[in-house]
């Protein structure tokens, strides 16, 4: 038990860590992004993309929607040299057929 306390207590102290650009941003209808990073190593990339992938599921929560991710990518930041995880995502309806069939890391040349 107290192993998984201190598991979760790092965890949350990583994700309060997590350094986002600019939050949750729509790019049209019911589709959205966010961005973050935390460290430079592979460790604080899983970090980022937990707390990015729990924030992205809030905001769709908030708004009565299913989380659905479309895509996601790593990146690197130019200036810091930090890696970024980006998760694209969609807020849907419970009877939206589209929740029913994600996408993530589709890629249409492969189809």
């Amino acid at each position: 038990m107290g192993r998984a306390l201190g598991i979760v207590a790092g965890l949350t102290a990583g994700i309060a860590g997590c350094s986002l650009s600019a939050g949750v941003q729509p790019l049209g209808a019911d589709t959205f992004t966010v961005s973050g990073s935390y460290g430079s190593s592979s460790s604080g990339l899983l970090i980022a993309q937990s707390a990015l992938l729990q924030e992205a599921r809030n905001f769709c929560q908030q708004r009565g929607r299913q989380f659905d991710a479309v895509s996601d990518q790593v990146s690197r930041d130019p200036q810091s040299q930090k890696p970024v995880y980006t998760v694209r995502f969609r807020c849907l309806a419970e009877t939206d057929p589209l929740l029913r069939h994600p996408m993530v890391n589709e890629n249409p040349g492969l189809l």
